[in-house]
């Protein structure tokens, strides 16, 4: 047996030292230590992410909600370039929006950034997109809404670094109205929260259906009580007109006021029913500030001898009708010029 083994041997007989004892439990620790660093790195990671993910659904909603109360129109916020930041979420002038991020519960330093002592940006893009929907949703005469689909994501990029550039700062691509339905984030960018207007925007479709569906209604039964009263041969037009002065509101009925073929079919002239001397609406018992204009704030026009076909001014039988703009989310006053622009209602 060699001396080197027969040493072996002695020592395996002896047993460990203390000291070897305490170097092989302090090596066992550092390999413990070193496990347990790797899952912290692991869960302080997680933590970052989901964090951050949180912040961006509630910078999402905020804007929504911005969108939805504060706008006219129902449209998100621009994008903020400014302070070193490219399209980012807070414009710091804009302290309407900053209040509603602090109804959200949002700490101020966390919306362009990570609120870390590097700053790593957010980003936030919109694409503005349109789409046909009849007035009634299911039915009727074509619309045309105007809505956004946005999108807010965090990037891997400090604001003093070089990949904090314009347009966009960190690893990902641009949105655009033709990569929108596929498009999300490049690594190390984390991933993106998504949202539209566009059920804000049907909403106010919504509510602006149920108007025009009111004036009508409101017309009609007005029209019907005093037909029951008359005679069963009078040919009396009666729809509403308006008592104000000033042409088409002249102060008795003057149903030859406008060439139909050249006032797209109306021989009274159309009224325009949010207009301060015109008291259609009232007739109606209906407010001008609430009936007389979309959800969008565009005016209602009124036409009490509606009659395409041109068979006559006060010519049997009588219908009315109500005029908007399709474009119905540009807050746009019908077009007297382009027929086509406009959507009627007959009744």
């Amino acid at each position: 047996m060699s001396t080197a083994s027969q040493a072996l041997k002695k020592h395996l007989e002896q047993g460990f030292t203390l000291f070897e004892m305490l170097l092989v439990i302090a090596l066992i620790g550092i390999l413990l230590l070193i496990a347990d660093m790797g899952n912290i790195i692991r869960l302080t990671t997680t933590y970052y992410q989901a964090r951050q993910e949180a912040n961006n659904r509630k910078i999402a909603a905020a804007l929504l909600q911005h969108a939805r109360t504060n706008t006219t129109q129902g449209f998100l916020s621009n994008p903020y370039t400014g302070g070193g930041y490219y399209s980012t979420i807070l414009d710091p002038s804009d302290t309407t929006l900053a209040q509603m991020f602090r109804s959200a519960n949002l700490p101020p330093a966390e919306l362009n950034s990570d609120g870390s002592s590097g700053a790593n940006v957010r980003v936030y893009q919109t694409v503005t997109l349109t789409e046909s929907i009849p007035l009634d949703f299911r039915s009727g005469p074509l619309t045309t809404i105007t809505y956004q689909y946005g999108e807010v994501h965090l990037t891997a990029c400090m604001l003093s670094n070089s990949c904090n550039r314009s347009p966009l700062p960190g690893a990902s691509t641009a949105l655009t109205a033709a990569n929108y339905k596929t498009w999300t984030t490049t690594a190390p960018d984390l991933p993106p929260t998504l949202f539209s207007t566009r059920e804000i925007q049907k909403q106010m479709l919504a509510a602006t259906s149920e108007r025009l569906a009111m004036i009508r209604d409101q017309a009609i039964a007005r029209v019907n009580v005093r037909r029951l009263s008359a005679d069963a041969a009078d040919t009396t037009n009666w729809y509403p007109y308006s008592y104000a002065t000033g042409a088409p509101t002249t102060p008795s009925p003057n149903m030859a006021g406008s060439d139909a073929s050249v006032n797209q079919g109306c021989w009274d002239g159309w009224y325009q029913l949010n207009a301060a001397n015109v008291n259609i609406l009232p007739q109606l018992g209906l407010t001008a500030a609430q009936y007389g204009i979309t959800a969008w704030g565009a005016r209602i026009e009124y036409c009490r001898d509606y009659d395409p076909a041109l068979r006559g001014a006060n010519s049997l039988p009588h219908y009315a009708a109500l005029r908007i703009n399709m474009n119905v989310s540009q807050a746009l006053p019908p077009n007297n010029t382009l027929q086509s622009d406009n959507l009627f209602i007959t009744f």
